[in-house]
């Protein structure tokens, strides 16, 4: 939006893109987590793929690949990588030993993730109900399709 409006030249925000994937790339790094590092590199592939001006990318201009874009971008990749990560962390071990009652500790970390998943289910498809039950068609259209 700052761009469309003027208010960012391109190259602001050109540089903005380079530092945040850049600052992203370091920060999993600096983490030493596999995961994470593969998924911010796989994240950053097709996120240029979908906007890049460049032969063969700008994969927004086409329907069925937008999609599958934000299938990845939105669903897969912040996601999935974040969970191979979190299940080399100690710090479910580390409560334990020291008597901190997460819910990870009561419940262990698979019924934690799975726990999870149903609640940002429900969260969508709660967003899905409202969007569907509302008197606006525009908003009804826009909220179903974007959930």
């Amino acid at each position: 939006m700052p761009l469309a409006s003027g208010e960012f030249s391109m190259e602001t925000g050109i540089a903005i893109t380079w530092i945040s994937a850049l600052m992203s790339l370091a920060s999993a790094i600096m983490l030493q987590s596999p995961p994470l590092v593969l998924g911010v590199i796989a994240w950053l592939f097709i996120s240029t793929a979908y906007s890049a001006q460049l032969p063969f990318l700008r994969w927004k201009g086409n329907s069925f690949l937008a999609a599958v874009c934000m299938v990845f971008m939105c669903g897969l990749l912040p996601q999935v990588p974040f969970f191979f990560h979190v299940q080399d962390l100690h710090d479910v071990e580390g409560d334990r030993e020291h008597g901190i009652q997460t819910l990870s500790v009561m419940l262990g970390k698979e019924k934690v993730f799975w726990l999870s998943v149903y609640m940002l289910t429900t969260a969508y498809g709660a967003a899905v109900l409202v969007g569907a039950s509302s008197s606006f068609l525009l908003s009804k259209l826009v909220t179903v399709i974007k959930n």
